[in-house]
């Protein structure tokens, strides 16, 4: 006896995937902008990450003249330099404190700018 056919299962999408029509109000979520500029960011990393091996290579050579491998800790010293002097000019006290301690959420709405209620 075979067994009985069954429906194929109804797909059914998270509320981020659905199509944009299909949202209340039909426009992006903040999340899927966010998870776009940190996907963009992580490209450029992986490409400089993709180019550490070459450059490193190149600095060290054959091993016989350690001049490279000087001027790549004094370039690696000089981007250290850069990220503190950035972190005294423009960073912030974070330490132990929670996102929304520090800054305003996105998706806020000030009371003032809430439609009124009739």
């Amino acid at each position: 006896m075979a067994a009985p056919a069954r429906a194929p299962p109804t797909p059914t999408l998270p509320y981020d995937l659905r199509p944009i029509d299909s949202r209340p109000g039909g426009n992006h979520p903040v999340d899927i902008e966010r998870a776009e500029a940190i996907s963009v960011f992580f490209a450029i990393a992986q490409v400089f990450g993709a180019l550490g091996p070459a450059f490193y290579g190149a600095l060290i050579g054959t091993g016989s003249v350690r001049t490279g491998l000087f001027v790549g800790y004094l370039i690696g010293a000089g981007i250290m330099l850069l990220g503190g002097i950035v972190e005294v000019l423009i960073g912030i006290n974070a330490e132990g404190k929670s996102l929304e301690a520090i800054t305003k959420p996105l998706t806020a709405v000030d009371d003032a700018a809430a439609p009124a209620t009739a």
